[in-house]
């Protein structure tokens, strides 16, 4: 029997600075200086563990700076098997610039950047395989020897460096689904444009997230549109992707169909942006309360 879903991505030590203005030019003050459990992987994986869904997940890290952080994932149920533990490196350390609303991030990319994640993998073990952030080279290779339908590209921010036109191109036309931001939509739409190719006539589905704008879903020629679910008092928005994918994969795997999995992401990414990820506390019962008391009114 398959197993359920393979998460690929960084688990980073986040070192997070509060400033007032991430655009303000020239130096200002550090309100707080924090050091935290994130990445995509990791996020991801501390939230779809409240979610008590199943999953495996891929990354590599330092056994120098990670140590307590495997620890922590290990003791919330998460299984760590499958991490890769480097000796002799330090990070992945992801330092971030925030005001609470927009971001910036400079990365330390440590063992994750020669990491080998093809070697061994086996996606016929699957039923979905996310390639979030990591070697483009390497998840080229397992997005080629993978079945189409079960292959996710989700490159995140790392679409504008680790892809290029050839590498972008083939992820879209080797994975049944994509899942970007507003900004790496952009990003996509003009590389596949020089190819004289536009994301719908490559892709049956795909989802663009943009923050308060809410949610796009190109689902098999029907796009559809998703609200943003008001939350009273945001804490930080680091980490809402990583936790809307937390709730599209609950969804997905409880067997909604793909429009309503988006909803339960968005209403997980709003939880989620209350609090450190690291306290998201919504338990399935809860998310799936919720679904049914907001899906019509995040329909637009």
């Amino acid at each position: 029997m398959k197993k359920f879903l393979a998460f690929f991505g960084h688990i980073n030590i986040d070192v997070k600075i509060r400033v007032g203005d991430v655009n303000l030019p020239g130096s200002q003050k550090a309100e707080t200086v924090e050091e935290l459990f994130g990445g995509t992987a990791g996020n991801f994986a501390m939230i779809a563990a409240r979610l008590n869904f199943p999953f495996d997940l891929y990354s590599s890290v330092s056994s120098s700076t990670h140590r307590q952080y495997i620890d922590h994932l290990s003791n919330m149920g998460v299984d760590v098997s499958k991490i890769d533990i480097r000796e002799g490196f330090s990070g992945p350390v992801c330092y971030i610039i925030t005001d609470g609303e927009r971001q910036r991030a400079f990365m330390h990319q440590g063992p994750i950047e020669n990491w080998k994640a093809s070697e061994g993998f086996n996606g016929d073990n699957y039923l979905w395989i996310n390639l979030g952030t990591g070697p483009a080279d390497e998840y080229m290779k397992i997005a080629e020897r993978s079945r189409l339908d079960s292959v996710v590209f989700d490159p995140g921010q790392e679409l504008s460096y680790r892809y290029d036109d050839g590498s972008s191109n083939f992820m879209v036309k080797n994975s049944s689904m994509f899942i970007v931001n507003s900004d790496e939509f952009s990003i996509l739409k003009e590389r596949l444009s020089r190819s004289g190719l536009t994301p719908e006539a490559v892709s049956k589905r795909f989802i663009v997230t943009r923050g308060s704008a809410g949610v796009e879903l190109y689902n098999r020629g029907e796009t559809i549109k998703f609200r943003s679910m008001k939350t009273p008092a945001v804490y930080d928005t680091v980490g809402a992707g990583d936790a809307f994918r937390a709730g599209l994969y609950f969804g997905i795997y409880k067997k909604y169909d793909l429009a309503d999995a988006v909803v339960l992401g968005i209403i997980t990414a709003s939880e989620a942006i209350k609090k450190p990820v690291m306290e998201f506390s919504m338990t399935p019962e809860q998310l799936t309360e919720s679904f049914e008391r907001n899906r019509d009114s995040l329909l637009s």
